[in-house]
């Protein structure tokens, strides 16, 4: 029971396999998710990328124009393969910072030492 380790009139007592069902139920499924979250990534950046090369691959005909609405500047409606792996990465950092201290503290919990910043971190970036 939560808190066991600090009063002793309650007894602390563990199922089998603490470890084991710790990682089952909350390792496992955050790198299913970043797994996941990367192969959306790529994907998202070919079809962007795909598209920008199909859009300049355009803007280099001299026979066409390229259709804009009016007052419609190109260089703010396209979005570059660039912006796309930035915004990505963006992603993929707030994810592992929101990650990263959970995991430090239940880990270091799990081992028997309770680090109390690692705690209010958590509590801070965890959504």
């Amino acid at each position: 029971p939560h808190g066991c380790r600090d009063d002793e009139d309650i007894e602390c007592t563990r199922g089998t396999h603490v470890i084991l069902k710790r990682m089952v139920f909350s390792t496992i499924p955050i790198l299913f998710s970043y797994i996941l979250m990367i192969i959306a990534g790529i994907n998202i950046y070919q079809l962007v990328r795909n598209r920008e090369i199909a859009t300049n691959s355009m803007y280099c005909r001299r026979a066409q124009r390229p259709i804009l609405q009016p007052n419609e500047d190109p260089q703010l409606t396209r979005v570059t393969g660039r912006m796309a792996f930035e915004r990505i990465a963006q992603f993929h950092a707030a994810f592992l910072l929101a990650n990263f201290f959970p995991f430090l503290a239940n880990f270091m919990l799990a081992f028997g030492e309770r680090i109390n910043i690692l705690f209010i971190i958590q509590s801070i970036l965890f959504p």
